[in-house]
Order: C-alpha cells, then sequence, then structure tokens
C-alpha cells in the first residue's frame, strides 16, 4: 500500500538548484533515509513532502495516501526561555501530553473532581506510562 508519492519535484533559491526531477514512493512498513551533505535541500525536501513549501513546476506532485498525517519537529526549536526541558516537553497540544498534565496539575491541587476526571482521561489514553518514559529519557 502506497504511504506517499512525489512525483518530478523540483526546489531552487535564485539560480541554486537544490533538487530537480525527485520520483519516490514510500509504501507500507518502508523505511527511508534521506543522507546527504548539508545545505544539500534534505530539510526543504521535508518541507515540500509537509506541505509547508511548494516544489516548482506545473508537473510536481506530491500525493498522500488518504486520511495521512505528516508531523513536524523544526531543526532549531524555538524553547521558552523560562522553562525547564521537562516543561517544554510538557508544553503541547499532543492529547495524551494534556492527560498526564491535567493528571499532575489534579493532585497538586489535591482537587478530587478534577483528579477523577484525570484519572478516567489517563485510562482512556493509556498515559499511565507515558510520564515515567518521558523522566527516563530526561534524565539519561
Amino acid at each position: 500500500m502506497n504511504y506517499l508519492t512525489l512525483e518530478n519535484i523540483k526546489k531552487s533559491y535564485g539560480e541554486k538548484v537544490l533538487f530537480e526531477g525527485i520520483n519516490l514512493q514510500v509504501n507500507k512498513n518502508e523505511k527511508i533515509a534521506l543522507v546527504a551533505k548539508n545545505g544539500s535541500g534534505k530539510t526543504t525536501l521535508l518541507r515540500v513532502v509537509g506541505g509547508m513549501e511548494a516544489s516548482e513546476g506545473e508537473t510536481a506532485k506530491v500525493i498522500l495516501k488518504k486520511d495521512m498525517r505528516i508531523g513536524w519537529l523544526p531543526q532549531e526549536p524555538d524553547f521558552h526561555p523560562e522553562q525547564t526541558i521537562l516543561e517544554s516537553v510538557f508544553d503541547s497540544e499532543n492529547p495524551v501530553v494534556q492527560a498526564v498534565k491535567a493528571y499532575e496539575e489534579s493532585m497538586l491541587l489535591n482537587k478530587t473532581e478534577a483528579m477523577e476526571k484525570a484519572i478516567q482521561r489517563m485510562e482512556d489514553l493509556k498515559a499511565w506510562d507515558v510520564e515515567a518514559r518521558i523522566k527516563e529519557v530526561y534524565s539519561s
């Protein structure tokens, strides 16, 4: 099953051509890697795939499987200077992270009703080990 198809992808900045004629198919269970020297266009290609930049040329196509989502982490993240690393990790819109955050806040404030809701949300999302895994990676 095809997840991603790139057809005739091209990108240049002024006279500098980063890439052209890129054709690629990524199918279910395939793993790929982009390996090239700095400045050759790896990040730009991923930005084209993610829809943050357009490819050049009338025949260029980026085709994603229906209901496919692409996530993006910037190469240079913008951290809030007053936040700790752990606070930055938990500063997310991810529902699982939000559930852990709500649970921790309810425990700190010792609010029974909020705690019950938070516990149910943690159960629904199977989020009990997420905080431990994050802290394990953080302290490594």
